[in-house]
């Protein structure tokens, strides 16, 4: 097998990296990343953290001299931040975190109108 700048090998599995933005770590997603046959679409679980790996089953090097089987295809997982984030973006991060000094920012932000709750008098 030859020398290549994507993968490295171990044994039979071949490892490479994947680059895997904030929302779809936290959501899950597809992402499409290379294979040794090509193109893959690896299915991203929710809750993906970073430096964790996905395994490939089946996807590395197939040993066609001892006839071992063939290896996996292990993606490190890289998760990328957003470099310019919007303000209504830096809001709802905010919100999120629970550290929104005014809440009906967030609502008038996403082009709503706060109602004060309507009390009824009995």
């Amino acid at each position: 097998v030859e020398q290549s700048s994507l993968f490295a090998r171990k044994d039979l599995d071949v490892i490479s990296t994947v680059d895997v933005d904030m929302v779809t770590a936290i959501l899950g997603g597809t992402q499409t990343v290379t294979g040794l046959s090509g193109r893959i679409d690896v299915k991203i679980p929710s809750n993906t953290q970073p430096g964790g790996s996905l395994r490939l089953i089946g996807k590395g090097i197939s040993d066609k001299i001892t006839y071992r089987g063939v290896g996996n295809h292990i993606l490190k997982v890289n998760v990328t931040l957003p470099r310019n984030l919007t303000s209504q973006q830096k809001l709802l991060l905010r919100a999120f975190e629970g550290k929104l000094d005014d809440p009906n920012e967030l609502i008038r932000s996403l082009g709503g109108t706060y109602n004060e709750p309507q009390h009824s008098s009995s």
